[in-house]
């Protein structure tokens, strides 16, 4: 019987410096193979927006989120993530 665990061959990250590390692994596990690309001078991600989705939802601290970048980049070789 073939394996059908993976949906995807391949999952690409765009701009990782402003996604969620957790966002980031649920989409990793329906791949095969990530490339993660971004840049370290971007803004990171932040919880900002989440308070205008749901105004009348107790305030929290909608701080900045470490990104997918960050969790990951240091992986590999310094000079292979610039």
């Amino acid at each position: 019987m073939k394996n059908t665990a993976f949906l995807f061959d391949l999952v690409i990250f765009d701009e990782a410096s402003q996604i969620r590390v957790l966002d980031g692994l649920l989409s990793m596990s329906f791949g095969k193979q990530v490339i993660i690309v971004g840049d370290k001078n971007q803004l990171p991600p932040t919880d900002f927006f989440t308070g205008f989705a749901n105004p009348e939802a107790e305030a929290e601290d909608f701080g900045v989120s470490e990104s997918l970048l960050e969790e990951f980049g240091g992986v590999f070789e310094e000079d292979k993530t610039q």
